[in-house]
């Protein structure tokens, strides 16, 4: 099921009565836990529900931007829970390795978590900062930020063009950790703040910092 993740809810229980005994059904959402919590509610127990989230999303969507390689060398998480069939969670784990991607087991509570920081807080971060340059176009009334921008701002914003209904719905679904990530994330900036206004070198550990951790992915 690779469709926004509040469309697989309203979805689940209208494919229930046509799947046959021992049909394996998979998703590929980017949140998890209101997903596997549905489909328990309403799949029978002759189907097996395994949560997948491949991490090989683009700002690109559609069948325009299909992609014969787009899982290879990519991590693709699946979300087993104590009711899993294990039968089941081989197969899949097969056929990831197949498609050449990287498997990653996590509960679905970790997953949503995880994920909460590593991409969901991206995305958030994206929109703000282009949504912060349009409030000083349009204070000041001038476009010329839009002609100085360079490849920074291009590169930490690319995904600010993903699908806004994708977005909506993952927000949604995991707001919980999204809010902890984006309060954490607020904590840094005050830092930053306060290193400017009071000791600008002091910003120095803080770019180190962050050099060589970005250094070790």
């Amino acid at each position: 099921m690779a469709t926004p993740i509040r469309t697989i809810l309203e979805l689940l229980p209208k494919i229930a009565p046509l799947l046959k005994r021992g049909c394996l059904v998979t998703d590929t959402g980017s949140t998890k836990v209101k997903i596997i919590e549905t489909a328990s509610q309403e799949l029978p127990p002759t189907v097996y529900f395994i949560g997948g989230h491949p991490m090989a999303g683009s700002e690109k969507y559609g069948i325009e931007a299909a992609d014969p390689h787009l899982f290879r060398d990519k991590n693709y998480i699946l979300t087993p829970t104590s009711e899993t069939d294990w039968t089941a969670l081989e197969k899949m784990s097969s056929l990831i390795q197949k498609i050449k991607a990287n498997l990653i087991v996590l509960n679905p509570f970790e997953h949503d978590r995880l994920v909460g920081a590593t991409s969901h807080l991206p995305q958030i971060v994206a929109v703000s900062l282009v949504n912060t340059v349009d409030r000083l176009i349009q204070e000041e009334n001038n476009n010329h930020y839009w002609r100085v921008i360079g490849g920074g701002f291009k590169d930490m914003t690319r995904i600010s063009l993903s699908s806004p209904e994708i977005w909506l719905d993952i927000c949604a679904t995991n707001q919980e950790a999204i809010l902890k990530t984006i309060r954490k994330f607020k904590e840094e900036v005050n830092l930053i703040e306060e290193g400017l206004i009071n000791d600008p070198d002091s910003l120095k550990e803080k770019f180190q910092r962050a050099k060589k951790l970005r250094e070790s992915i």
